[in-house]
């Protein structure tokens, strides 16, 4: 905010918000040009947005497709809009198919996802390992 208020900045380009972050409402206060990808909490800023739910819902039926029996997912931080909303979209598609959803927490590291998956294979070690990637 320093740096913007320094007038090193002709707008801000807003991403991966979370939903307690202030600096949405103080750059409102600045009248600087302020946009976000993706929807920022309860924030009146303008965005532009993919349609998260649909693009996981879509990856959950392609591998349905392909006769993936168990999926499950690792997601990132719940307060995150983008998190929640993959998560809404990959639990629908299940839930059309009456599959049970299997959630390991994650926070969009590599790390994270390292941790989240030996934890699921930890839980059940049934889980499937393709030595080819499904196309």
């Amino acid at each position: 905010m320093e740096y913007v208020a320094g007038g090193h900045v002709d707008g801000v380009m807003l991403v991966a918000l979370h939903g307690t972050d202030p600096l949405p409402a103080a750059l409102a206060r600045t009248g600087l040009p302020t946009a976000s990808f993706n929807r920022t909490c309860a924030q009146d800023v303008p965005y532009v947005e993919l349609d998260n739910a649909a693009g996981a819902a879509l990856a959950v039926r392609h591998l349905l497709e392909r006769g993936r029996r168990r999926i499950a997912t690792i997601t990132g931080p719940l307060d995150l809009f983008e998190a929640r909303e993959r998560l809404d979209g990959y639990r629908a598609a299940l839930r059309d198919t009456g599959r049970r959803s299997i959630v390991a927490l994650g926070d969009f590291s590599r790390a994270s996802g390292a941790e989240a998956m030996r934890q699921l294979l930890e839980d059940d070690p049934r889980w499937t390992r393709c030595s080819q990637p499904t196309t």
